[in-house]
C-alpha cells in the first residue's frame, strides 16, 4: 500500500516514479516546446496573421470530449459488472 500524505502533496508533482519514462520522453517535450515556438513566432510575428478567439470551437471540442468520457466510463463499467457476474 502507498502511505500517502496529503499536507506533501507538492513533493508527490516532482516526484519521477520511473527514469525510464523521463528518459523516452524528454527529447519529444524538447521538440514540441520548440516545434510550438516556431509554429507560433511564425503565426504571429512572420506572417503577421491575426487569430481572432472563438468560443465555438472550444464548446465543440469539450462536447465531443465529454461524450467521448462517457462512452469509455460506460464501457468500463460494463466491463466490471460482467466480471463480477462472473
Amino acid at each position: 500500500m502507498i502511505d500517502y500524505n496529503p499536507k506533501s502533496w507538492f513533493s508527490l508533482i516532482f516526484d519521477v516514479y520511473s527514469r525510464y519514462v523521463i528518459k523516452s520522453l524528454l527529447p519529444l517535450l524538447i521538440f514540441m516546446v520548440i516545434f510550438t515556438g516556431v509554429f507560433c513566432y511564425l503565426v504571429l510575428d512572420y506572417f503577421n496573421l491575426d487569430m481572432k478567439g472563438t468560443t465555438v470551437f472550444h464548446s465543440l471540442l469539450g462536447i465531443v470530449l465529454g461524450l467521448f468520457l462517457v462512452l469509455r466510463t460506460n464501457t468500463a463499467y460494463d466491463r466490471w459488472w460482467e466480471g463480477r457476474k462472473q
